[in-house]
């Protein structure tokens, strides 16, 4: 065993198993036969019997992608050991662990491949796409595939990781059918592998596109003197949109590679199975358009984004300039409003002051006296000013109340163009090309 933290990798021993490992033997007569095995017992007991099976299919699975395989260290240990298995194989189990989070999303296992005296091993990881019908949105995946041929028996050994039960099953059904149909095909179980996945990635990447191209078409449709029908949301989606395009050209050149080699190992001595490899360049070719197309689509979404993001920047200066204008205003009304208070406040004071018979004459005494009306004003003063800094608290607490006119707004005049952009904005986004839906896994 390598030195991979493979901790998270399995069930541990207290625990008994939901999913078996599931055998499906076909023995040199043609015949099938499948077993479940569910404690180490069980393993132990049925790779301890006499190897009468022409190929043998050996498929563990998670409960789903972010939990460990339902296996055991010691079930595995025991296959790892009976069929003397090479290091390849605990680094595809170190791809199935328990997580919280879309942790290696882009990685893959890389083909291991090993051509000794007696026998071939080939092992690699491949990532895809599946659709849960359930929550109608797509999820990636992820399945590995461990194969042994014995070039004198021609017995071939194959264990493939699953990340769900269901996508076990349906591989299974899949495996099952084609090994009826050829009993003897060493290599085709790698077609079928990739057949069942590689079609998927462009029904996904026409999903993509269907959620880019409305928001792609508003934004080329929005200009800064109309109110805009996009938002800073818009622009977290495209850059949403951007990592999905950016993981799927990834991942696709990847499958690429994955492709490439294997098909070169299929062509060399030993194995010397050109129809087979055929078959895989196909695949191969396919994996080169789907990230073609997924790579323009990133483009076209990175493009998106920098417009937007300088529509909306435009956009906020019309605004910056809408309300410098009404503070323009607003000085103006200001400077207006104290200047006349400089005029008229000095001559305004006096003329009250001395007009309200603030003094009296005491004929007793003949001196002048303070009348009563002095505490009038003084009261009546305190009072108003108390009135007028509540009054000025309120307002700034509620300005939308008496100065929503102020607001900034975006003025424009109705036109033919761009009545006839709102109609081009509005008409309804080509739908893509339907494929038939095929088996999710």
């Amino acid at each position: 065993m390598t030195g991979l933290d493979l901790d998270r990798c399995f069930v541990p021993d207290t625990k008994p198993l939901t999913e078996p490992i599931r055998i499906l033997d076909v023995g040199d007569d043609g015949a099938f036969s499948t077993r479940d095995l569910l404690t180490i017992e069980d393993v132990n007991g049925c790779f301890s019997e006499a190897q009468g099976w022409k190929s043998r299919f050996i498929s563990i699975c998670q409960r789903n992608s972010w939990q460990p395989l339902q296996a055991t260290r010691s079930m595995l240990e025991s296959v790892a050991d009976s069929y003397q298995l090479r290091d390849s194989f605990w680094e595809l189990v170190s791809c199935f662990y328990a997580r919280n989070s879309d942790l290696e999303e882009a990685f893959t296992v890389p083909l291991a491949r090993f051509v000794g005296s007696g026998c071939v091993d080939i092992a690699y990881s491949l990532r895809y796409p599946e659709y849960k019908a359930t929550d109608n949105e797509w999820a990636l995946r992820q399945s590995a595939l461990y194969h042994r041929l014995d070039l004198s028996s021609r017995q071939s050994l194959f264990i493939l990781f699953s990340p769900r039960p269901e996508a076990r099953a349906h591989m299974h059904t899949v495996v099952e059918k084609h090994l009826r149909l050829i009993p003897n095909d060493d290599f085709g179980l790698h077609q079928v592998f990739f057949s069942t996945y590689i079609p998927n990635w462009r029904r996904y990447i026409a999903a993509q596109e269907r959620r880019f191209l409305p928001v792609s078409k508003t934004t080329f449709a929005t200009f800064i003197d109309e109110p805009l029908r996009v938002s800073y949301d818009s622009l977290s989606e495209i850059a949403s949109l951007q990592i999905r395009f950016l993981t799927t050209a990834t991942t696709l050149s990847a499958a690429q590679q994955l492709l490439s080699d294997l098909s070169s190992l299929l062509r060399e001595e030993p194995l010397d199975s050109k129809a087979e490899a055929e078959q895989l360049d196909n695949h191969a070719r396919r994996c080169v358009a789907y990230a073609r197309a997924a790579a323009h689509l990133g483009r076209q979404a990175q493009t998106t984004a920098q417009l937007l993001t300088a529509t909306l920047s435009l956009h906020d200066q019309v605004i910056a300039k809408e309300q410098n204008g009404n503070m323009l205003k607003l000085n103006k009304s200001a400077v207006f409003v104290t200047t006349l208070t400089l005029v008229y406040a000095p001559a305004s004071f006096v003329a009250s002051f001395f007009g309200m018979n603030f003094f009296a004459m005491d004929q007793t005494n003949n001196r002048i006296v303070a009348t009563s009306m002095i505490w009038i004003y003084i009261v009546s003063i305190l009072a108003f000013t108390a009135a007028t800094v509540a009054f000025y608290y309120w307002l700034i607490q509620h300005d939308d109340v008496l100065f929503w006119r102020l607001a900034p707004k975006v003025r424009y005049a109705p036109d033919w163009k761009s009545l006839a952009r709102r109609l081009t904005a509005k008409t309804s986004p080509p739908q893509g090309m339907e494929l038939q839906p095929g088996m999710s896994v």
